[in-house]
């Protein structure tokens, strides 16, 4: 009867997962995005203007890289698949200066920025057991909905242009530069996951995310706003994330 109690006690993670079908998933991750853009145009402007080349690359790849996060729910239909609702976000920021004198006098040149996409919509999640203790998991989570980009920049030392605002004031000194826009998302991804006990388990996934903005609500130093068009900013990017998911009985 012993052996038995301890046999129990040593596979209930496995033989739990296995007996119970989970009414709902909860799930919370957190790791690196990589923006897919090369900004190629970006760059060349930036080097126009007269930043060294070798910056402005470093710039962009510090920008390139940022922090990715997700949340998830979904009502379990049966062993295999679910719906319900994916939650994410992606933070970067970067800044570039150029040291620049007026006279004798140094003076701050260049500009820093951070971005962020916040995304939610409907997901379909489906999961199959892969070893015979079933307690791993591969995994895969699909949805389509809203994404909104926000984009918050102070421009140093520089005029600013657009073709429906012109500023290029004498030695501009922290002047706040802010867009945001939304559009349709897209989120996909794959993963493993080990049950610690019926109720958790940990996760790793690997996805794709896209969405491209090309209508942005511009504000200039807190003061003039406009539409803008003229210009499309594309926010695919792979990420890597590790979390915990919960299930209920």
């Amino acid at each position: 009867m012993k052996k038995v109690l301890v046999l129990l006690i040593i596979s209930y993670p496995f033989v739990a997962s296995f007996g119970l079908q989970p009414k709902w998933r909860f799930n919370l991750d957190g790791g690196m995005g990589y923006l897919l853009s090369s900004y190629s145009a970006d760059k060349k402007s930036m080097t126009d203007l007269g930043f060294d080349p070798k910056k402005v690359d470093d710039y962009y790849n510090k920008f390139n890289l940022g922090f990715q996060g997700n949340a998830d729910i979904q009502r379990m239909f049966n062993r295999n698949w679910g719906a319900g609702i994916k939650y994410s976000f992606f933070v970067t920021n970067a800044s570039l200066f150029e040291p620049a004198y007026w006279g004798f006098t140094p003076v701050k040149v260049g500009m820093e920025e951070t971005m962020y996409i916040n995304y939610v919509g409907p997901s379909i999640h489906v999961r199959s057991f892969i070893d015979q203790g079933k307690s791993l998991l591969i995994t895969s989570t699909a949805s389509l909905g809203f994404a909104h980009y926000k984009d918050n920049s102070k421009v140093y030392g520089m005029g600013i242009s657009f073709p429906e605002y012109h500023y290029a004031p004498f030695l501009t000194n922290n002047i706040p530069i802010n867009a945001t826009s939304s559009s349709w998302g897209l989120d996909w991804g794959v993963g493993l996951e080990y049950f610690l006990s019926p109720e958790f388990s940990l996760g790793m996934d690997m996805g794709f995310f896209y969405s491209s903005f090309n209508d942005f609500n511009i504000k200039i130093d807190n003061d003039y706003t406009f539409n803008s068009k003229d210009v499309e900013i594309n926010v695919a990017r792979v990420y890597v994330s590790l979390g915990l998911r919960m299930y209920l009985y």
